[in-house]
């Protein structure tokens, strides 16, 4: 197919746009809409790529939430909040969420998140580290009890990268 035949093609704009990364069924058809695809041709087309397996928001919910929690990490109402906001129905986004919700699993990837800010917290006051890490957390979606746990200790005055890398 010719670079301009496939440029006005919605179907191969579609697998150019793919392949950059995965995307919600929902993301798709608000694309083709923005590129001015009529609804019967973007239903065909969404069938075709739900058909050939290239959209599965089951699929894209468990791999965003996996993303996460190895790169980036989020607690559970962020992450549901991130994949109702890209499309992912409500019991699809649970269902992926729902490994998030363990206290142990929520706990260590707040710590991880801990442990890449506090260096720069170290110099601060300790009210002013309290602040900004705990402001932090919440806003990341961690439950209110652990961010208090994990913030607790940076009271001190004393405090050092060590007492956070065995257990605050």
């Amino acid at each position: 197919m010719s670079s301009a035949r496939r440029a006005r093609d919605p179907y191969a704009r579609v697998l150019d746009w793919l392949a950059r990364r995965d995307r919600s069924e929902r993301e798709i058809r608000d694309k083709l809409r923005d590129w001015g695809v009529d609804i019967e041709e973007t239903g065909a087309i969404l069938v075709k790529l739900i058909d050939k397996g290239l959209v599965d928001d089951r699929a894209f919910a468990q791999k965003l939430a996996s993303y996460h929690e190895r790169h980036d990490p989020v607690g559970p109402p962020r992450l549901l909040r991130k994949l109702r906001q890209r499309g992912v129905a409500s019991d699809l986004a649970s269902e992926a969420v729902e490994g998030l919700r363990d206290l142990d699993l929520q706990r260590e990837l707040a710590l991880r998140l801990v442990l890449r800010r506090l260096p720069s917290l170290l110099p601060l006051a300790p009210e002013a580290r309290v602040r900004r890490l705990s402001g932090y957390l919440a806003r990341r979606g961690f439950a209110p009890s652990l961010v208090r746990e994990l913030c607790h200790p940076l009271l001190r005055e004393d405090l050092s990268l060590e007492d956070y890398e065995h257990d605050p």
